[in-house]
């Protein structure tokens, strides 16, 4: 589809829009049905996304079951607006052309100045950008939380989020900031409370592909919901996967996604759920199966996984209050590194599985009570000890 059509397509919605004629759009309107290369099936449904970003309309895949696109080689990540319910629709992906992400759902952030010690108290009425409405603030400490992973040639950047409401931190950080060595960097970002929804799809990424292609990216948003949602991904021989992205968000819900196999090797890493920088993350009924741990995490305050079936829950490096209830865990460990406050475990079972390993690379060692509340130890010769 030509720039030219889309936008004179987008202008007469526009016009029917304004008048209350219209407030759903579809990918036939963008001439679904005279597409005939999977390539310009993935041009309709990024000029559909791109249309309903500008018009905060919703998509509506009435009629549409199943659909095979090609990532183009000047592809970029299909924007979404606040709701996307694809309505079970089956996305069949080939790609030959680069690595990228199908699914963007982000908000822009801007550079702002804040004091220790309004990070500390939670205070931030007198800062003018804060003071009223409804805000998350990214902080990243300058000064490095670990200098250098031993083994590796990166230390860890601790982060922290706060969602601020009229003034008013809603939360805390992990730490604390006021302190000598600390070096706290800010951002900021306008949120809607109203919740964001993906929901609906499933994504096949096929075999014959030569690139990754990443599923959905969430950046800098707030309460943000995936629900049924399935990637699946043959055997390959691809590593460093990061199937679905959530990072600088607060208030995130995972319900009912299954991840059927990721870019990942038994010993090269990869991930189907790569999160960092989240404030309250809830992670219910997950299905996963993998060579490399499902999760690969960083800078985590406060998550509760419910009812999931996965080889493994992990934060690389700094968190805080992480519960897991009601959960499967089969053929891996459990990976954490500067976490402070709780990890508690309530009614699950580990086979094959160490619960807790602490990941001494990072020489984060942090005070935490680690609590066990009628679980199941399924052990044999390997994996014979609750903390490792």
């Amino acid at each position: 589809m030509s720039k030219r059509f889309f936008f004179l397509t987008l202008l007469v919605l526009m016009t029917n829009f304004i008048k209350g004629q219209k407030d759903t759009l579809t990918p036939f309107m963008f001439g679904l049905e005279k597409a005939q290369t999977d390539i310009e099936r993935y041009y309709v449904l990024y000029n559909t996304h791109k249309a309903a970003t500008i018009m905060d309309a919703f998509v509506d895949y009435n009629g549409i079951q199943e659909m095979d696109i090609e990532i183009p080689a000047d592809a970029q990540p299909i924007p979404l607006s606040s709701h996307n319910d694809f309505g079970h629709l089956v996305l069949n992906v080939r790609n030959n052309s680069k690595a990228c992400y199908l699914f963007e759902l982000k908000n822009a952030v801007d550079s702002i100045k804040v004091t220790k010690t309004m990070i500390d108290r939670g205070d931030f009425s007198q800062v003018p950008e804060l003071s009223s409405g409804t805000f998350l603030l990214l902080l990243k400490d300058d000064s490095l939380w670990v200098d250098k992973r031993q083994g590796y040639s990166y230390g860890h950047t601790r982060q922290d989020i706060l969602f601020i409401k009229n003034g008013r931190a809603q939360n805390r950080p992990i730490m604390p900031y006021n302190t000598e060595e600390s070096r706290p960097a800010a951002a900021f970002c306008p949120v809607s409370t109203q919740r964001k929804l993906i929901a609906g799809l499933t994504i096949n990424r096929l075999k014959d592909c030569t690139y990754k292609t990443y599923c959905i990216d969430v950046q800098n948003e707030y309460n943000v919901e995936i629900r049924d949602v399935v990637i699946t991904t043959p055997a390959n021989n691809k590593y460093a996967d990061a199937a679905i992205r959530v990072n600088n968000c607060a208030e995130v819900i995972m319900n009912h996604v299954n991840i059927n196999g990721t870019y990942s090797q038994t010993n090269h890493y990869g991930y189907g759920i790569a999160m960092d920088n989240v404030w309250r993350s809830y992670i219910r009924n997950l299905t996963s199966r993998s060579n490399w741990g499902i999760f690969g995490c960083n800078n985590i305050n406060e998550v509760l996984l419910d009812s999931c079936d996965i080889n493994r829950y992990d934060i690389h490096c700094y968190g805080r209050a992480v519960t897991i209830q009601n959960c499967k865990f089969k053929n891996l460990y459990n990976q954490f590194s500067s976490v402070f406050d709780t990890i508690i475990f309530k009614n699950c079972s580990f086979t094959n599985h160490t619960p807790v390993l602490l990941e001494s690379s990072y020489n984060a060692f942090t005070p935490f009570e680690l609590i066990f509340d009628n679980c199941i130890f399924n052990i044999n010769n390997k994996c014979n000890y609750i903390v490792d």
